[in-house]
């Protein structure tokens, strides 16, 4: 349990019986969703580190989009119905994994059938999340910035 709940329930001891309950339901719910599907892939970084892909979430949102998929989402894994199901939906998104270029194109010809809603804090190229990074070169050396989270392949930013 995380610090933050501990100190609502410690404040409120009726918070704790409400996210009982709702942890209850929730349970209940996933019953019916057995087969899992890691929603995180990690990779090599360039000097040898393990780091969490960013490309990954955008095949799966691709391939459920493609399949129309049944599915539940607990925090970043998704539940599926059926093992056939879950294996597809992977099948389909390893294959977009593995070709980035297509997958940001199939992405990007969506949004433009969709009228263009820049929200806070995601990228106004792609439209994933966008991270707080520094400059390293140019005349904005030292300066923080807002950059895409899927760069080098996007190279949207922010001020």
């Amino acid at each position: 349990m995380s610090i933050t709940k501990r100190v609502w329930i410690d404040q409120d001891p009726a918070y704790a019986d409400v996210w009982k309950a709702h942890a209850e339901e929730l349970a209940e719910h996933a019953k019916q969703f057995p087969f899992r599907l890691k929603g995180t892939r990690f990779e090599l970084g360039k000097s040898g580190e393990r780091r969490r892909s960013a490309f990954w979430p955008a095949a799966l949102q691709e391939a459920i989009y493609e399949t129309e998929a049944d599915f539940l989402q607990i925090k970043n894994d998704l539940y599926f119905r059926a093992s056939a199901e879950r294996d597809r939906v992977q099948q389909i998104a390893s294959h977009h994994y593995s070709d980035r270029a297509a997958l940001f194109e199939k992405i990007r010809q969506r949004q433009s059938l969709q009228p263009l809603v820049i929200r806070e804090g995601c990228c106004p190229e792609c439209g994933t999340t966008m991270i707080r990074r520094t400059a390293k070169k140019g005349p904005n050396c030292g300066k923080k910035f807002w950059g895409c989270r899927a760069f080098p392949m996007c190279r949207g930013t922010r001020p």
